[in-house]
């Protein structure tokens, strides 16, 4: 527990700076760096609502298909998982770096 609450915050910064410097710098070349802190916010906020997400699919994969073997939990995490990358991605793509325009 003590390490996830310090891998979580590095893998959002991380994230965040990758996100923005190479997966959506298109979007983000020549921003004014002034909303540089609410943009980080809005992103740590897209970034909870994926582990959220991705928490919830795992529990209704588990509840509603009584996962209980290994490879049915793996697929439960699977599912979650993929949930979780939905969220994140288009979260981040339409609500936090948005095309200038």
């Amino acid at each position: 527990l003590p390490a996830r609450l310090v891998s979580m915050p590095v893998a959002i910064l991380a994230t965040w700076l990758i996100n923005r410097l190479w997966t959506f710098r298109a979007f983000t070349a020549g921003k004014s760096m002034r909303n540089i802190g609410a943009e980080f916010l809005g992103y740590c906020t897209v970034q909870v609502t994926g582990a959220a997400a991705s928490f919830l699919g795992y529990s209704a994969v588990v509840a509603f298909a009584a996962a209980r073997a290994p490879l049915e939990l793996l697929g439960a995490v699977a599912a979650g998982a993929v949930l979780g990358l939905v969220i994140n991605y288009f979260g981040a793509r339409i609500l936090v770096f948005r095309p200038r325009g």
